[in-house]
């Protein structure tokens, strides 16, 4: 190998280790990304998901809502989530402005395959 091929394999490894070496920082140290989990929703208020299982549920999934209860999505970046939303032991989760974070209500844009909307159960009141 010539030295203009050494140089290049040099420079292109330095590059990858600098990738990765940033995108290990970004995701374990500073926990620089999205989290999604699910929350306790209301569907007399609210437009929820709920999970649809054949059969068994599989209760390892992510989704700790497996019982067939209906379930909203918080987003919000993981540095800001708390150590319950990750062990998925807190449904009680509110969402406050101070938190930098976003729910996700069940619409056709939102629903993924395993879930289904929560029909409202709020009452409408209709012109006689």
């Amino acid at each position: 190998m010539d030295k203009k091929g050494k140089l290049i394999l040099i420079i292109a490894g330095i590059c990858i280790l600098c990738v990765v070496g940033f995108k290990y920082k970004q995701f374990f140290a500073d926990r620089d990304f999205l989290f999604l989990t699910g929350v306790n929703c209301d569907p007399t208020t609210e437009s929820c998901f709920r999970a649809i299982c054949d059969g068994p549920c599989d209760t390892s999934s992510s989704i700790m809502f497996t019982d067939g209860s209906p379930y909203k999505y918080v987003e919000l970046p993981r540095y800001n989530a708390p150590q319950c939303l990750e062990e998925a032991t807190c449904p009680n989760f509110e969402c406050k402005e101070s938190d930098k974070c976003s729910l996700v209500y069940c619409s056709d844009e939102t629903l993924s395959d395993g879930e289904e909307c929560v029909p409202s159960t709020a009452t409408t009141t209709s012109s006689e």
